[in-house]
């Protein structure tokens, strides 16, 4: 027979379980948030599907090597940055240049493009890496001419407040580059280097010599898929390189 003084105390029992199981579903929730809330602060720093393959690599045991790996590139800058930055307040700087950059980056990556880090005003982006794209001049080439008409509608709005228009040159290559995580043990960048790169670069500086806001290289047509209505606009033998480029525009 069971007295009645052990009643209390299962009741006790009982509560106390109860709230302690509470506790920690109410602890295991704010830790799932938190997650969430560092997961979201992440993805605004590293490119949503390297933290995809990054995930899926790491469950294997693996990490993402570097690789040599053909690429298109792209790079684009704002002419004439200088003189509009000049004399602006710092904060308001910092405004304009995230709204034009929140404006170019939707081009790239709703196609598949890896932003690969802002430099000033300029802005630096690759297709087939991490994930292989076959297609990835043409995805590239896709996001160039959308990029035209989307910051022609952004300085529209800047125009009709009187502002000055932010005009953008682009450069787009393709070639092969060493791409993965480069850096230190303490810091790493999901990156590419090689000359490709610096072609790309310097394919948006021949721009401002020539008249011209987009600029291809020979080695991009010859890649891309699609039929486009090129236009070479210039021959010239680019620092670095000991053969004569082509380069194309789209009209």
């Amino acid at each position: 027979m069971v007295s009645s003084a052990s009643s209390p105390d299962a009741a006790k029992r009982s509560v106390s379980a109860l709230a302690i199981g509470r506790f920690f579903r109410w602890w295991s929730m704010q830790a799932f948030r938190a997650m969430l809330t560092g997961l979201e602060v992440f993805l605004r720093y590293v490119p949503k599907n390297l933290v995809r393959q990054l995930i899926q690599l790491e469950s294997k045991g693996r990490g993402v090597a570097a690789e040599e790996r053909e690429v298109t590139i792209l790079f684009t800058d704002i002419a004439g940055y200088t003189s509009i930055s000049d004399g602006m307040d710092p904060k308001a700087l910092a405004g304009l240049l995230n709204n034009y950059f929140e404006v170019l980056v939707q081009p790239v990556t709703a196609r598949g493009g890896t932003v690969d880090k802002f430099i000033g005003d300029a802005l630096m982006a690759f297709w087939n890496a991490p994930d292989e794209q076959e297609d990835h001049a043409d995805l590239a080439l896709a996001a160039a001419l959308e990029i035209q008409k989307v910051t022609q509608a952004f300085n529209n709005e800047r125009m009709a407040k009187g502002e000055k228009p932010l005009v953008t040159r682009i450069g787009v290559h393709t070639g092969r580059v060493l791409v993965g995580n480069i850096g230190a043990s303490e810091r790493m960048n999901y990156t590419i280097v090689g000359d490709a790169v610096n072609t790309t670069a310097r394919l948006e500086a021949l721009g401002k010599d020539i008249g011209e806001t987009l600029c291809i290289s020979s080695d991009t047509r010859e890649a891309a898929q699609a039929d486009y209505a090129w236009r070479e606009v210039h021959r010239v033998t680019l620092r670095g390189r000991s053969q004569e480029t082509q380069v194309y525009s789209i009209d």
